[in-house]
């Protein structure tokens, strides 16, 4: 359940959201969000701070894993109408049971090029970092993903996220998609 209390103020082209205080499940939410449509485009600017965040899964929502990918391509031109600057910290973050704690993500959106930045977080005890980069600017779309821990509890990381619980000891990975 959220509940939520804040300042809210307008002029001719910019909404604010200022002093939100309140709460998302069992946990904290603190930020601010301002909409301004003075530009020759919509900008988003967004500022969250979170007590714990979880993501739902497909599989949570009812959908079957074993549901093949779509071939559908997806329709990205809706990242080239608004910018947007967003910055979530949470002392936990939990995506399909794999936990952050704390994390800290910043998204950026202008002109069609999306970039989420996964900085100052931790898994499993040890630092994590990421960025994942979509570039739909032109007429076809352009992806990254680049991650890197490193130190990380492999037993509890590798029990959450794959249910495989046979191997102790500390991780280092790094990706490059």
């Amino acid at each position: 359940a959220l509940s939520l209390n804040a300042n809210f103020r307008a002029t001719d082209r910019v909404v604010g959201i200022d002093g939100i205080r309140g709460t998302l499940g069992s946990g904290r939410v603190t930020g601010s969000v301002a909409i301004d449509v003075s530009g020759p485009k919509p900008a988003a600017n967004a500022n969250l701070n979170f007590d714990r965040v979880e993501f739902e899964s497909a599989a949570s929502r009812g959908a079957s894993r074993d549901e093949p990918w779509s071939d559908q391509p997806m329709g990205l031109a809706v990242l080239r109408v608004f910018d947007a600057a967003v910055r979530m910290s949470a002392r936990e973050l939990v995506y399909r049971g794999i936990r952050l704690s704390p994390a800290e993500v910043e998204a950026n959106l202008s002109g069609g090029l999306l970039s989420f930045l996964v900085a100052r977080s931790e898994l499993y005890g040890g630092p994590l970092q990421g960025r994942l980069v979509v570039d739909a600017a032109g007429r076809d779309a352009r992806y990254g993903l680049t991650f890197e821990f490193s130190r990380v509890n492999a037993r509890p990381f590798l029990t959450d996220a794959f249910g495989f619980e046979y191997i102790e000891g500390r991780a280092n990975a790094k990706f490059d998609l």
